[in-house]
């Protein structure tokens, strides 16, 4: 849904990121800045937010921006609540027969209200100036008007009212630095230059810097490493894997975008992984060192905490985390009570992980644990996720840092995990975690140390993030405040 934002979902929110603005931007270091708005003002009480628009910003279509119009974008976000995706805020995809057949339905989320789902209504204070009203405050509220998580572009209003809702899921219509030219669903995105551009650099020369940019589609990972090699693209998503180009000159970028983890149920009582003896028997019978050495490339470790190794929130001095010991596993397994062998299933998530998901259920067998693995469709998979999945299984499945203060990521985690996580200490924790005016990465380390304690969750395996590029490419790679987001603005070519 490229044009549509309230709908964009998944590879949308990458390509499209030239064309549409947000109020906010946010940076790697966790801190939010002005953007479309030129200030903003939180109220002491936390019960709204004013923001004070940058005046003589223009869509592509040549239509302004300006309160009313930030208003309509803010309230489609509301409207779009009425059917909820966890954790993303948009309207829910429609899945194609083939994953699954028709939508389940999908209960509203337990979590205290956040982000979008946390504004009541948006007012117009005067012509560049509107209150966006809240019913409950989390200190990640501004991420939700930057560039983190979910993206609350600005659209044309104008160019909506003109040509309907089905026109914009294919034509993007914005204020940013790149004007959309055409789209073709699997082949590629165009966009030039915008002239009109309200944004400067430092020495008051007019952005963007480039005449264009243009996205190709490329679905086959061994394409899309070709093509770079070949020159016929200059910058690529890439895998780990693909880090033996650097021998040809392309420079290759990693980042650690999240983990892999393993997210037992333990709300049926009758399950072994409700037994905390068998969670931590199964953490300490996989060995992480190998699976990082196996499938890392060289440029992963093994995870013994939640937030991810690039967060603002991981521990350099964590001391929770169960390194590999078979041992300690089969001693843990005889004090939980439960017979010897016991079987379960794991739901993998992603049937690329069949290589990682193989090398944990052959560690578990080596403890007595005989673990069946199960690769369900989207529509399938959609229903786990919402819980209650089945008795006696766990998800294998990696979770995003989102943000490089990991605190949209735990807000991803509690909302995603289902009915499962229900711990009072838990939920005590994670309400102080996003109860203050600003976000601290103390409390956020509070929060998962007890999910890290109480093997909640089991890392597995890291997840990263890489981009490949050829050395006359200069942009700036995961300094934004979302995953895949660059500064296009101020990216350029040498000659």
């Amino acid at each position: 849904s490229l044009g549509w934002p309230t709908g964009v979902m998944g590879q949308g929110q990458g390509v499209n990121q030239g064309v549409f603005e947000t109020l906010l931007r946010s940076d790697d270091k966790g801190q939010v800045h002005p953007w479309l708005a030129d200030t903003y003002d939180i109220a002491s009480d936390l019960s709204h937010i004013t923001f004070n628009l940058k005046k003589g910003v223009t869509f592509h279509d040549g239509s302004a921006f300006n309160a009313k119009v930030a208003k309509w974008n803010l309230d489609q976000y509301i409207k779009a609540q009425a059917a909820p995706l966890p954790a993303l805020g948009g309207t829910l995809p429609k899945l194609p027969k083939a994953s699954g057949g028709a939508l389940p339905k999908l209960p509203k989320s337990t979590a205290a209200p956040t982000g979008i789902s946390a504004w009541s209504s948006v007012d117009i204070v005067n012509d560049y100036t509107i209150r966006v009203n809240l019913s409950n405050w989390d200190n990640t509220q501004l991420f939700t008007f930057a560039d983190s998580q979910f993206e609350v572009y600005m659209i044309s209003q104008a160019s909506y009212l003109a040509k309907g809702e089905q026109y914009m899921t294919q034509h993007a219509i914005g204020t940013g630095p790149f004007k959309a030219v055409s789209f073709q669903q699997s082949v590629g995105f165009k966009t030039v230059r915008n002239p009109a551009y309200w944004k400067k650099d430092d020495k008051g020369n007019k952005l963007p810097y480039l005449d264009a940019i243009d996205y190709t589609f490329v679905a086959d990972p061994i394409t899309m490493k070709m093509y770079l090699q070949a020159k016929q693209i200059d910058m690529a998503t890439l895998s780990l894997s693909d880090s033996s180009l650097t021998k040809d000159g392309v420079v290759f970028h990693d980042k650690i975008s999240g983990n892999e983890y393993l997210v037992p149920d333990i709300i049926n009582a009758d399950s072994p992984w409700s037994n905390k003896n068998f969670r931590e028997a199964v953490e300490y019978g996989i060995d992480k060192e190998k699976l990082a050495s196996a499938f890392g490339y060289g440029y992963l470790k093994a995870p013994y905490q939640v937030p991810p190794r690039d967060s603002l929130a991981y521990n350099p001095n964590f001391t929770l985390g169960r390194k590999y010991d078979p041992v300690k596993a089969k001693q843990l397994l005889s004090q939980s009570g439960l017979t010897l062998p016991i079987s379960t299933k794991i739901i993998c998530s992603q049937r690329e992980m069949q290589d990682r998901a193989l090398a944990i259920q052959d560690s578990l067998k080596q403890i007595g644990i005989n673990a069946k693995l199960d690769f369900p469709d989207v529509g399938r998979w959609i229903t786990y996720i919402t819980g209650p999945w089945p008795k006696n299984s766990a998800l294998l499945t990696p979770y995003p840092a989102v943000d490089p203060t990991f605190a949209l990521g735990l807000q991803f985690l509690m909302k995603t995990i289902g009915p499962s996580w229900k711990p009072a200490e838990l939920s005590a924790a994670v309400k102080a975690a996003f109860a203050g005016k600003s976000i601290d990465e103390a409390k956020i380390r509070a929060a998962t140390d007890i999910i890290i304690r109480d093997a909640l969750l089991i890392p597995t395996k890291e997840a990263v993030s890489c981009q490949g590029d050829w050395p006359y490419v200069h942009y700036e790679y995961e300094k934004r405040g979302g995953p895949y987001m660059w500064n296009t603005e101020s990216s350029w070519i040498s000659k």
